[in-house]
């Protein structure tokens, strides 16, 4: 997400924009936000936040990051949607794709 002012309306107002088509958002230079239907479904998503972000860090370091291409994405995104889980946005399919 992109930088907004803090303690101006503009944090909320991006948020509202972003969140729609996420759970988790990554707030530039402010840090992570996550949401879900209890406190516990938000935690465990922030969880697993923290460990892509370890995961994408350890790869980064060692010089390759595998990105998805669009297709692939778009497979496992329809896999999501057969199980009966929920449909990202277009926002995640860009960063899962780079």
């Amino acid at each position: 997400m992109a930088y907004a002012t803090p303690g101006t309306e503009e944090v909320p107002a991006a948020v509202k924009t972003e969140i729609m088509g996420s759970d988790v958002l990554l707030l530039a230079n402010h840090g992570a936000l996550s949401v879900g239907e209890n406190v516990l479904q938000a935690y465990f998503r922030m969880e697993s936040l923290e460990q892509v972000a370890k995961i994408t860090l350890t790869a980064r370091l060692l010089g390759n990051v595998n990105a998805l291409t669009q297709e692939q994405a778009q497979r496992l995104f329809n896999i999501r949607k057969e199980m009966g889980l929920r449909a990202y946005g277009d926002l995640f399919l860009r960063i899962l794709v780079g």
